[in-house]
């Protein structure tokens, strides 16, 4: 996966350095509205990973976020493209609206908004 990771949810773009941070910063019970992507513009699949954990001799089940490629790989660059630039104009951002490049795009909103941990 190229990074960063990619969350929309529903027109909320988050950035992410590494998949770690996404997977500790999603929520479980809200996988189901979150759109993931890799900078590439490839699809991620969102799971819920359910992890045995102790507290003393307690048994409890924790759950957690799983981030992989979906399979089949499907890009989503062009979709993400538009995304991006929508996030870019409804946030005031002033941006070329015949640019679709996509790294460009990711560059300019993260050094507007910085990467979420």
């Amino acid at each position: 996966m190229k990074v960063p990771i990619i969350i929309n949810d529903n027109g909320d773009i988050s950035f992410f350095a590494n998949v770690s941070d996404a997977e500790s910063y999603l929520e479980p019970d809200d996988i189901d509205s979150y759109e993931a992507f890799d900078a590439s513009g490839r699809l991620l699949k969102l799971n819920r990973k359910k992890i045995k954990k102790f507290f003393f001799y307690f048994p409890y089940i924790q759950e957690t976020v799983e981030i992989s490629l979906h399979f089949p790989i499907v890009n989503k660059k062009d979709y993400i493209s538009k995304l991006l630039m929508n996030f870019c104009i409804n946030s005031g951002l002033n941006v070329d609206k015949n640019n679709n490049n996509l790294d460009e795009l990711i560059a300019l909103l993260i050094n507007k908004i910085r990467l979420t941990k």
